[in-house]
Order: structure tokens, then C-alpha cells, then sequence
């Protein structure tokens, strides 16, 4: 299905100045003269039809219940139709255009558009998703909101598309259907995989810091609830006592700089370690004046207790110096016998977990912080044995880590090929004419093995397509 696309056999340089060079049979034609824009009135039973960012266009209450903006009147809303090719006009940028699956009603932001004659609406979907990853319809933004766009129908409908055959419309549909099925399909066993590894890791790490090293220990009772039993020569104490905390400042905006003295952001904790991805900057004397005693230094870790809450990582060597910002918290030893390693590995153990899980407040993002970490309890080995469980950890999960690794890069190059593809195949760099000719029809599946037979070949697949395309 991926290893036999080739180009068209000629190719016509004349196009839409956001595309490639078309297949030199291909027309171009106004967006008015293959789509007309209709208004429906609204039915009574009708639900409320969401066009998502990812081309999903559907009723709201199939996708999820919450998280919407609701509108007090439903003032212009509209009748529209399964097979309607639908276009947000707000968030068309992002690729909120697709064909709806389902009847109902929609906002008055969405323009709803029926082919005229023979042009398939998920062809054109497709296409024009292409040209907002593209950018092209950021370049015609005329909205006035941040990152949007005001693409309405009069912009579609004046905008020059390319326009196969009927036959190839239904022949590029019908490939990529399959092939998204595929892809998809291939990229969600890799995150099952990479689920169940990460559970793997977690049953070690568990084990480790509540049980340690010795299965033969004898246990005690701590006589905190979270923390139940541990190796009697175990300790438990309050973490205030063993580790320092204290969460950075709030900054306004007005001091941020284009250069000087980091501050840390969330972003800053995607990687393995705090690093500088996606920081702001400080005036360094206004930080000497004002900031300077919440500086991260050698040694130090961040917890974010808001948003991604619970990460704890180390503070990289080009992180040190730099200011953490609120809602993130600088944590470091308070004596000689704490491995901030093995207090790294206990808070992303379960005891401690439940713990933060039930100190979490607010609403939207929960956050923590450190009137709440005063509160909470951990088993403490002595640091021989803190520096131990960490070399046996690293140890035991090198190879769960190397295997997780390469499930999320299948991930990420699946994800890439799935767009390279589509973009390639509706702008006719390839031609799957002959490939479509030989599936099935759309409201079949080709494939009902084993998911993970098709796994790693696709994604070795992917690999020499997208190496094909760059040379």
C-alpha cells in the first residue's frame, strides 16, 4: 500500500501559489464553482454539531460533554448534514474543516457548503486542511484574535483549488481513507505499548521505594495511612524535614526580556532535565533586586505543581542561576543524607502520589504547593541504602526506558508520514489511482490481524517514504 506510489507521469508548473506543481491533466477551479454555501433551518431534535481541529466534524455529545463554550441563545444557527463539507471559519487555520458524519445544528461561524455537481467534499476537506498546515490561510487571515484566521466562505470561494477527475477525487478518498486506518491503527499500539512499559517502570520503582531492595525485611507498621508498612529500619518523616521547597515568584509579563537571567517555565520540563526550552528572560538586576534568593543552584530539582502536575526533574547545568516561575518548585536537600534521586523516584511512587493527588485543589488545572507539601510523609532508608534502590532502578528500567524510547519515535515518525502522505497524495506528488483500484470499499476494513503485525513495518515504511521525499 506505501511501497508502489509513484508521481504522475507529467506535471504542469501552473497552480494555486500555495501548491506544488499539479499533475498536468488536473484543472483548477474557484472554490464557487465547485461548492455552494446553503442555510438550513434548525429541527427541533437536532444536537449540536462541533467541527473539531482535527477534521472531526461531529455531534458535540459524541466527542465529550464539557470543556465548550455554550451559548445562552442559539442565535443564526444552522441545519447541517451528514456529508456536508463543513469550514470554522475561526479556527479554519488550525484544520477545524472536515465532512460531518452526523445531522443537527451549528453555530453561525461555520459555513456549510454542498457540492455543485460531482465534487466529493471530503477530497476538498482534505485539501484544505493541506493549505492551513501550510499556512496559507494564516498568510489570508483577516481576523483581528491572535493566531486566527476569518476564512469564510467568501474567502473559499474565492480561492483557486486543484481539481482531478470525479474518478480521482473518489480514488485519493478511498486510499487515504485505508491508509489513515492504517497509520492510526499502528500508532495506537505503539502508545499501548508505551503505556504498558511505563506501568512496568512504575511497578519497579513502587517496589522500591516502599519495599526496597531486600524482599526478606521485615516490615512495620509506619502508622501513616499513605504510607502503610516498610522495612522496619526504615523512617518516616514529614518530607518538610528532609527537603527544602519553595515555589517561585509571580511575574508580571511588563518584566520579561528578549535576553538575560532564565526564567523557567513549564516547558523548561519536557526533557529528562530542566533546561531552558521555551524560558523567558529577566532584567539580572532586577533579579539581583528582587529575585535573586529563588535562583536554582547545582544540585537543585523542579516539581510542577500545576499543570503537567508531579514532574520532578533535575536542574541541568544550563538551567542553574536561573528563576523558576510560580507554580514551579525548587526542591533540594536539607542534610547530608538525602539523595535527591531517591526523593525524586518516592514522589513519583504511589504513596506519595495519593498524597498529592488528595492535596491537588482549584479548578481546571489542580495545583499544589507548598503548604501542601509540608503536610506530607516519606519512608527514608539510610542514604547507603537511598543510593542503592537508585543504581538498581537505573539498572532495572535502562531497558524498559530504551524500549519506550523507540516506541515514541515510531510514534513521532508515523505521525509525520501520515501528514507527508495525505499532503503528497491530495496535491498529486503521487498517484494511488492503480493502489485504490485494488481496496476495498470504504465501509469495510482491509485489515483484521494482529495490529502489532503491521507495527514496525510501517513504521520502516514511513521511514524510506519520507527519506524518498526529502531527497
Amino acid at each position: 500500500m506505501f511501497s508502489d506510489l509513484k508521481p504522475y507521469p507529467g506535471y504542469e508548473l501552473s497552480g494555486p501559489p500555495w501548491a506544488p506543481a499539479l499533475p498536468d491533466h488536473w484543472q483548477v477551479m474557484r472554490g464557487k464553482a465547485l461548492f455552494t454555501r446553503l442555510v438550513r433551518p434548525v429541527r427541533e431534535s437536532d444536537g449540536v454539531v462541533t467541527c473539531f481541529r482535527d477534521g472531526v466534524v461531529t455531534l458535540r455529545s459524541r466527542r465529550r460533554a464539557t470543556g465548550f463554550t455554550e451559548a445562552l441563545q442559539e442565535i443564526g444557527y444552522q441545519g447541517v448534514r451528514a456529508g456536508d463539507l463543513v469550514i470554522h471559519a475561526m479556527d479554519a487555520f488550525a484544520g477545524a474543516v472536515g465532512v460531518s458524519d452526523s445531522d443537527g445544528k451549528c453555530s453561525p461561524v461555520y459555513a456549510i457548503c454542498r457540492p455543485r455537481g460531482d465534487s466529493e467534499p471530503r477530497y476538498y476537506a482534505a485539501l484544505v486542511r493541506e493549505m492551513a498546515r501550510g499556512q496559507w490561510l494564516m498568510a489570508l487571515s483577516r481576523g483581528v484574535r491572535e493566531r486566527s484566521t476569518d476564512f469564510r466562505f467568501e474567502s473559499f470561494a474565492n480561492e483557486v483549488l486543484p481539481t482531478p477527475s470525479s474518478d480521482e477525487q473518489a480514488a485519493i478518498v478511498k486510499y487515504l481513507t485505508h491508509a489513515h486506518r492504517r497509520i492510526d491503527r499502528a500508532i495506537a499500539a505503539k502508545r499501548k505499548l508505551i503505556a504498558l512499559l511505563e506501568e512496568q517502570k512504575q511497578a519497579i520503582i513502587n517496589q522500591a521505594v516502599t519495599r526496597g531492595l531486600d524482599p526478606t525485611v521485615p516490615l512495620r507498621d509506619t502508622g501513616i495511612t499513605w504510607l502503610g508498612e516498610a522495612p522496619e529500619h526504615w523512617r518516616a518523616v514529614r518530607f518538610k524535614h528532609r527537603v527544602g521547597f519553595q515555589e517561585g515568584p509571580g511575574i508580571m509579563a511588563a518584566d520579561f526580556r528578549d535576553s538575560g537571567i532564565p526564567l523557567l517555565r513549564i516547558s523548561c520540563m519536557a526533557g529528562p532535565e530542566v533546561d531552558l526550552q521555551g524560558c523567558n528572560f529577566l532584567d539580572p538586576e532586577a533579579v539581583d533586586e528582587r529575585w535573586a534568593k529563588f535562583r536554582v543552584r547545582a544540585g537543585d530539582y523542579l516539581l510542577s505543581a500545576s499543570g503537567s502536575t508531579g514532574a520532578v526533574k533535575p536542574v541541568s547545568e544550563i538551567a542553574i542561576g536561573a528563576v523558576p516561575y510560580t507554580g514551579l518548585l525548587r526542591l533540594w536537600p536539607r542534610d547530608r543524607d538525602v539523595n535527591m534521586e531517591f526523593i525524586r523516584l518516592s514522589m513519583t511512587g504511589a504513596p506519595f502520589a495519593s498524597q498529592i493527588d488528595q492535596a491537588k485543589s482549584g479548578v481546571g488545572i489542580k495545583h499544589f504547593g507548598p503548604t501542601h507539601l509540608k503536610r506530607m510523609w516519606i519512608a527514608m532508608p539510610p542514604i547507603e541504602e537511598q543510593v542503592a534502590i537508585v543504581t538498581n532502578v537505573a539498572s532495572a528500567t535502562s531497558a524498559i526506558d530504551a524500549s519506550a524510547s523507540v516506541a515514541r519515535r515510531g510514534v513521532e515518525i508515523l505521525r509525520e508520514f501520515r501528514t507527508r502522505l495525505t499532503s503528497d497524495v491530495v496535491t498529486g506528488q503521487v498517484d494511488v489511482r492503480h493502489i485504490a483500484a485494488t481496496l476495498p470499499d470504504l465501509d469495510t476494513d482491509e485489515f483484521t490481524g494482529d495490529v502489532s503485525a503491521l507495527d514496525d513495518g510501517l513504521v520502516d515504511a514511513a521511514a524510506e517514504f519520507m527519506e524518498g521525499v526529502d531527497a
